[in-house]
């Protein structure tokens, strides 16, 4: 993972290298782990499928094709969830939920959740 998170200039450097060497798994490698940085894990998983019919036996690209497949809301409903303003509009529309919104604990807490729940499943 980019570890000083300038995931949309790594992106652009992956496609850039694709462009100019597209049989090179790295590139590919480089875009999985920017679109996950991202958190476009449906991209993502579209990159480490397609450098894995380049460099099939490449361990470090099935990790990263597991982890893109994990973080997925098409694989883990648990994500969606808890994704977007629709969290916000259940818990307005439940008279049981809704007055927990008032109180400025439970609502960082719900967004704690939101930003990095993907992560900790």
């Amino acid at each position: 993972m980019l570890l000083n998170h300038r995931y949309e200039e790594a992106l652009s450097d992956a496609k850039k290298t694709i462009e100019l060497k597209p049989d090179w798994s790295k590139g590919y490698s480089r875009l999985g782990a920017a679109f996950v940085g991202l958190s476009k894990f449906e991209e993502a998983i579209d990159a480490y499928k397609k450098v894995l019919e380049i460099d099939p036996s490449n361990e470090t690209l099935k990790s990263g094709l597991a982890d893109a497949s994990r973080f997925s809301s098409k694989s883990n409903p648990f994500v969606d969830a808890f994704q977007g303003e629709e969290m916000w509009a259940k818990l307005t529309a439940d008279p049981g939920t809704r007055v927990y919104l008032k109180e400025p604990d439970f609502v960082k807490t719900m967004q704690g959740i939101q930003r990095w729940g993907r992560y900790l499943l």
